[in-house]
């Protein structure tokens, strides 16, 4: 077994899933304050991944749009508004701007933030991975090894 710092808030049904295909997470459940910390996380983690190749295919973007918005949508209730108003504001501006340039319609985004909820779940566990085991032949590991700075393998 290899075993990957990870280090962040994830969608409710990933835990299980890790599980189910043998993986053993050491995970914790956030409190109020910490929710809000890592939903700040989440939502630049997933600004980012949206602005790296945003523009080159529209069903990607739409996926990380759905994204943006599912976290958007919570996050907007639980962070403060006052101290995180830059990244709420950036976020709407991201969404708006990407969801113009692929003329993506309300009903599309929210078709699709559902199907993402459906498959992965959405925030409501609060789950917060810090440590990932995985048997060497899991097809996770090849994608752990080749994001070391988002997944640092713990020796």
């Amino acid at each position: 077994m290899r075993t990957f710092r990870f280090d962040k808030l994830v969608r409710d049904k990933i835990l299980p899933d890790m599980e189910k295909d043998g993986s053993i997470a050491v995970w914790r459940k956030l409190n109020d304050e910490e929710f809000a910390v890592e939903l700040a996380k989440k939502l630049e983690e997933e600004l980012d991944e949206l602005d790296e190749e945003v523009g080159q295919n529209r069903e990607r973007d739409l996926r990380e749009l759905a994204d943006v918005a599912e976290i958007y949508e919570v996050a907007f209730d639980v962070l403060d508004q006052d101290e995180q108003y830059d990244l709420l504001e950036a976020a709407m501006e991201e969404l708006e701007k990407a969801l113009d340039m692929w003329e993506i319609d309300p009903d599309e985004l929210l078709k699709a933030k559902a199907e993402k909820i459906d498959k992965f779940g959405a925030f409501k566990n609060r789950i917060y991975i810090e440590t990932v085991q995985v048997k060497e032949n899991n097809p996770w590991v090849q994608r752990y090894l080749k994001n070391p700075e988002k997944y640092p393998e713990v020796k």
